[in-house]
């Protein structure tokens, strides 16, 4: 694997674990994404979205989450979500990269092949909620 296949998915793990050593975390926004590092080619894939509440108060939150594919493909979804006080939850985004996702409320039951192959093409999910700063996971597809 050439270091330009595999840079966006170290950069990726290097937020991660930057925004994982910060201060607490105030205000309602995402916690989490998640997803497989390297996927079959044409297989649907599911990415792990988990939204926090660490406040007193009830929240209403817009989320919006896009995938960007090194030959082109994308998606992008959206959807509204309301958070009881001191409250977490995760959803599901399913998608087969081509201009389709959906937002499922419990994990998907995907079929998971191991992924064996040459990483034909490099992708980026990227979260967002509000002003709260993005999270991005990054992978590979084989050919």
């Amino acid at each position: 694997m050439a270091l330009r296949e595999i840079g966006p998915a170290l950069g990726a793990c290097a937020r991660v674990v930057r925004a994982a050593t910060v201060a607490p975390r105030t205000e309602a926004g995402l916690a989490l994404v998640e997803a497989p590092p390297l996927l079959a080619r044409d297989e649907p894939m599911s990415v792990r979205v988990r939204l926090v509440n660490p406040t007193r108060a009830e929240c209403r939150l817009q989320v919006a989450v896009d995938g960007i594919a090194a030959d082109g493909r994308t998606f992008h979804v959206s959807w509204n979500a309301h958070l009881a006080p001191f409250a977490a939850e995760d959803r599901y985004v399913v998608t087969t990269w081509r201009g389709d996702a959906t937002v499922e409320q419990t994990e998907p039951s995907l079929p998971h092949r191991w992924a064996v192959g040459v990483p034909a093409a490099t992708w980026r999910v990227i979260a967002r909620v509000g002003s709260c700063p993005p999270l991005e996971v990054a992978g590979a597809r084989t050919s």
